[in-house]
């Protein structure tokens, strides 16, 4: 029984139909057997009563008709026919012998039937006596025989055949009456046993539905309708039964769990909520400041300072980045921590995500005489993943080897493994600083957890780098570890799952100087003065005419009394008292006159959801605070670009200058060669460039108006790669390179038509390379003797 309980209610209803089955079965061979015994009982009363009953009629019968011959003797009047007639007593004696010998003897019946036998032997023997005594001719003696003898054994053997025929007939009726009755009984007794046997079936059928499945259902569905009204005290039964019942109580208790739960969830929602916004709010609180730290000092780093000054500054700029990757940092993690992190999917060039983290560390790796060494595998193809994040891993892990390392070699080496579980990239950071224990190295993945405590007091940190670097790549399906020996250095290692890209080569590096806008107008939306002011000198090194308002309301009123076309975009803070950035924003899009005008979020709210916002509420552009330079140009570029007829020509006019902005120049070789130097010696370096690039310009110009001229053009572009080198001069580094490529290959024609291209892209780079290091305020750079051709002469 206890097995059965087991199972599950369709096995159980099937054992049950089973039984059913088993007892209908057990009905109809009761039933075939009561109706054999009937038959059979027939067929022993038809075989045996009838049959000899017939047979007893059919002997008589015959004892008659041989009675007749033997008394038809006397009438024969020749001997042939006494002889004939002699012939058939003969064969009707073998008859009557046949006959009575087919009789079954019955119980009582068998003395009568060997008396019968024998007196149908003597009939028959007198039979021919008479026979005889007639062929002689002795009639007298025939008669004798036949009145004295014959007929009275004639008359002995018919009343011993009729009552051996009336004892058959009433033994034939007896039995068909016990029959009858016998058969009544059976059917009787087959009848009471099948209704018993039917009702049983039912009974059980009954119990079975109502305790195994009725009652229990009735009881959970009870259960289930004062969970709905949140009564959680009622026990939930039948746990332990292995059947569907038994999932519906572990379900129903599933659902008591989940809805319990759900409510501590809600209960705790708003623990939640108020976490997310302390986390916005402290995130706008510290950006705020930060975005005028931060756009002050480089504003700064901009002019002249001595090396003192400078130094300083740039201290105050590192320690104001540090701060903005610990908040990013926390907001990461809290990301991570809520489930809300999205891992994109886009093509990158592993050489270029390299060079880019080189340019974020090695400053700081220089600062502490320490050597970058970056070996990516050689023939890295494009690869699909999220860039960003992995630039964050390695930027985190060689963060980490510059922080615990006072000097050797520091190495980064990237290449793509390839398995049967598809590709991976694989980066390791190496380095010879101080190490950490075994037992440490466990602990170094969980939150705000560093090798002692002494190592936050003496680097400092938070402990959510490597956190955050591990749950990265679990998030990219990949995993993350270390080694590491005391005093020897550590190496930390990363791989994620990556797809290869298409064949063409990543785009490069954006360099976004300032643009020149012509007679364009920006409103400045911003509550902090700070933040205005910073904002301001920024735009203005783009030419932009700047108006400044303090809350939506205000630019709200500013716009609305202004004519159409007075502003060209509306850079717009979001947390501002009074009416918002998102409030001023949807007000204006309420009239027709602002549906195209540009506004682009200015914000320290930075989340996924603060930026879809900003989008919904009909912004065309978002700037994270603190305010990124290449952001906000490139920003500027792209919505400004895709304004009216009018300002794209603005736009284009002041463009044009330089193609190709972008590609033309890297300020970082000159930027460090600045640094190192004295204002004075640069300048004067500086000088020495612009006049060395105009001056090949010119030799350029000759070689080209003699095409027969290889030499002198092969001379110049040659010296050009090795002086655009190293001035960060990338497109004419390049240009230069595939001209000489064609001359190697005597492809002149091929040579000069890139030469053409020489001259113009020789003036860009003296645009932007006085764009960028020119300053007309300082009276250094006004004292300098400026090249002939360029802007400023």
């Amino acid at each position: 029984m206890r097995y059965a309980q087991n199972l599950s209610i369709t096995l159980q209803c099937v054992l049950l139909v089973s039984l059913m089955g088993v007892l209908a079965l057990s009905l109809t061979a009761l039933s075939q057997y009561t109706l054999n015994s009937v038959d059979r009982n027939y067929r022993n009363l038809l075989n045996q009563d009838a049959r000899n009953a017939i047979l007893i009629s059919q002997a008589s019968m015959q004892i008659s008709e041989s009675g007749l011959l033997a008394y038809s003797v006397l009438t024969e009047q020749t001997e042939a026919a006494m002889e004939n007639t002699r012939s058939r007593l003969k064969q009707a004696q073998m008859q009557l012998a046949e006959t009575i010998s087919r009789l079954t003897p019955i119980e009582g019946q068998q003395a009568q039937i060997s008396e019968i036998s024998r007196q149908q032997h003597s009939l028959f023997v007198l039979a021919n006596q008479i026979v005889d005594a007639a062929i002689r001719w002795r009639g007298d003696k025939a008669l004798d025989v036949l009145h004295k003898e014959f007929t009275p054994q004639l008359t002995a053997l018919q009343v011993n055949m009729s009552t051996l025929r009336d004892s058959t007939v009433n033994r034939y009726q007896n039995s068909a009456r016990s029959l009858s009755n016998t058969t009544e009984e059976s059917l009787s007794t087959t009848t009471l046993f099948s209704t018993l046997l039917l009702l049983s079936g039912i009974a059980l059928a009954a119990y079975f539905s109502t305790t195994r499945i009725a009652r229990p259902i009735s009881q959970l569905t009870q259960v289930m309708s004062r969970l709905t009204q949140h009564r959680y005290n009622d026990p939930i039964n039948y746990l332990n039964r292995q059947d569907e019942v038994g999932l519906m109580a572990r379900a129903l208790q599933v659902f008591k769990d989940t809805m319990q739960r759900s409510e501590e969830l809600e209960a705790s929602a708003q623990a939640v909520k108020a976490k997310s916004e302390f986390l916005a709010t402290v995130s706008h609180e510290v950006r705020t400041p930060l975005n005028a730290i931060m756009g002050l000092t480089r504003l700064t780093l901009k002019h002249p300072l001595s090396q003192t000054q400078r130094s300083r500054i740039e201290k105050v700029e590192r320690a104001g980045q540090h701060l903005l990757e610990i908040i990013n940092d926390l907001l990461d993690f809290s990301k991570i921590d809520a489930g809300k992190l999205k891992i994109e999917h886009t093509s990158f060039c592993p050489d270029q995500l390299l060079n880019e983290v080189k340019l974020l560390v090695e400053q700081r790796a220089r600062e502490k005489d320490l050597s970058l060494l970056v070996a990516p595998d050689p023939g890295l193809p494009q690869l699909i993943g999220d860039p960003f994040r992995i630039s964050q891993i390695l930027v985190n892990l060689l963060n980490n080897a510059i922080k615990f390392s006072n000097s050797g070699d520091i190495s980064l080496l990237l290449r793509l493994d390839t398995s049967s579980a598809g590709h991976y990239l694989y980066g390791e950071v190496k380095d010879e600083g101080i190490g950490i224990e075994k037992e440490q190295l466990e602990r170094l993945f969980l939150p705000f957890e560093q090798a002692d405590a002494s190592t936050t007091r003496q680097y400092g940190g938070t402990g959510l780098g490597l956190s955050i670097s591990r749950q990265l790549t679990e998030l990219m399906g990949g995993e993350i570890g270390a080694s590491s020996e005391p005093g020897k250095g550590s190496t930390f290692w990363f791989r994620v799952k990556v797809d290869i890209g298409t064949s063409e080569s990543g785009t490069a590096t954006e360099i976004i100087l300032p643009p020149r806008f012509t007679s364009l107008r920006v409103l400045l939306v911003d509550d902090n003065e700070m933040n205005r002011m910073v904002a301001s000198e920024m735009l203005e090194q783009a030419n932009l005419e700047i108006d400044t308002a303090c809350s939506g309301q205000e630019a709200i009123d500013k716009l609305m009394q202004s004519d159409d076309g007075t502003y060209d975009a509306v850079l717009m803070d979001l947390m501002m008292p009074g009416t918002d950035g998102l409030q001023a924003t949807q007000a204006l899009r309420s009239h027709e006159r602002f549906r195209q005008i540009p506004i682009i979020a200015m914000t320290a709210r930075t989340q996924p959801e603060d930026i879809q916002l900003c989008f919904s509420a009909g912004m065309n552009g978002h700037l994270a605070k603190p305010i990124d330079e290449q952001q906000l140009w490139r920003t500027l570029l792209d919505t400004l670009a895709g304004t009216t007829n009018q300002t794209n020509q603005r736009i284009e006019a002041t463009t044009s200058l330089h193609p190709n902005n972008t590609l033309v120049l890297d300020p970082d070789p000159l930027a460090r060669m600045q640094k190192l130097m004295t204002p004075e010696r640069f300048k004067h370096i500086f000088s020495l460039l612009l006049r060395e690039l105009n001056n090949r310009s010119s030799q350029l110009e000759e070689a080209l108006a003699n095409n027969n001229n290889t030499e002198s053009l092969h001379q110049n572009a040659h010296d050009l790669i090795s002086i655009a080198g190293q001035s960060g001069l990338n497109c004419l580094s390049a240009l230069c390179g595939e001209i000489t490529e064609a001359l190697r290959t005597h492809n002149n024609e091929q040579a000069f038509t890139l030469a053409e291209e020489l001259r113009p892209t020789i003036r860009s780079s003296i645009q932007i390379l006085e764009h960028h290091f020119y300053d007309p305020d300082d009276p250094l750079t006004n004292a300098l003797e400026l090249p002939h051709g360029s802007p400023q002469s």
